[in-house]
């Protein structure tokens, strides 16, 4: 057993860091990536199983919901991430559906978890809001695992920047993964050393990683003081909503729907921004007991 390395340099802080991008038995490559999707998923278990037993539910009947939330949602990740960066995929079907690649769509996989268990919770009359507020802080917490396994394979890519925090990958590397590039700023911010091109950029996988950690950590702190079922999934979507925002201003590609770039990160992060206090200021005036305390 052997680990496959990719270097990445932060040529300011003159550090040099081999980051394992997958794990080799033989001839057979297991990447960080799917193994860090594979702890997302143990990890999610866990925390909802101890989450429900705190209500007092019985955690057999969230097994069935985690597992459509797992299928669905890395199905809706997925595709969504396909379709918004269709350039790169059109010549690489094969890629597409190989996840140790990584791409996932934070977005779609919401889209795919939440359309399932909307599904799952109208056959079974079971209640929509009580269930999701169950599931969201696991979210939270699973999502720390999915950003690391994106720092360990340096996506999704930064802008072209060339100061303290900036993280430099080969060149060649960026383009095998990229198959439109935004030339502006691309010369300013590449450097050959040793006779290797290095291309600087924002590490957004970092930023990812540190953020998600500041959403599972504020959704922790809150979530006593929620009281209104359903409020603390409305929580969840605003605190990732302006995570992704955030991140969105660092990313060095917004995507693009058949040909047509789009920021769609951006759009739909600032329409929850912008809607979800919007449903809670009219939910609180039909509902005069929202505040009230239990």
């Amino acid at each position: 057993m052997s680990l496959d390395t990719e270097p990445v340099y932060f040529f300011q802080l003159k550090k040099e860091i081999e980051l394992p991008e997958a794990v080799v038995f033989g001839g057979f490559s297991i990447s960080m990536y799917g193994i860090c999707l594979v702890i997302v998923a143990l990890l999610g278990i866990l925390l909802t199983v101890l989450e429900v037993r705190k209500k007092g539910h019985e955690p057999e009947d969230y097994l069935t919901v985690l597992c459509l939330v797992l299928l669905f949602g890395c199905i809706g990740g997925r595709v969504f991430y396909v379709l918004f960066h269709y350039s790169f995929f059109e010549d690489r079907f094969l890629w597409s559906l190989d996840l140790r690649t990584g791409g996932l769509s934070f977005y779609g996989a919401m889209f795919g978890a939440w359309i399932s268990v909307k599904e799952y919770c109208r056959r079974k009359k079971a209640d929509f809001s009580t269930v999701v507020d169950a599931l969201c802080s696991a979210a939270a917490w699973a999502a720390i695992p999915v950003w690391f396994g994106c720092v360990l394979q340096k996506e999704p890519f930064g802008r072209y920047y060339s100061g303290l925090l900036s993280m430099a990958v080969r060149t060649d590397f960026l383009f095998q993964h990229n198959a439109r590039l935004p030339m502006k700023g691309f010369e300013q911010n590449t450097i050959v050393s040793e006779g290797v091109s290095y291309t600087c950029m924002h590490p957004v996988a970092l930023y990812g990683f540190v953020l998600s950690i500041i959403v599972a950590v504020i959704l922790q702190l809150l979530k006593r003081y929620v009281k209104q079922e359903g409020d603390l999934f409305l929580l969840y979507l605003f605190l990732t909503a302006v995570e992704n925002l955030v991140l969105s201003l660092f990313l060095l590609d917004g995507g693009d729907f058949f040909g047509i770039r789009l920021p769609m990160i951006t759009i739909l992060s600032v329409l929850l921004i912008i809607l979800i206090p919007l449903h809670l200021v009219f939910q609180g005036k039909q509902k005069p007991d929202f505040f009230k305390s239990k």
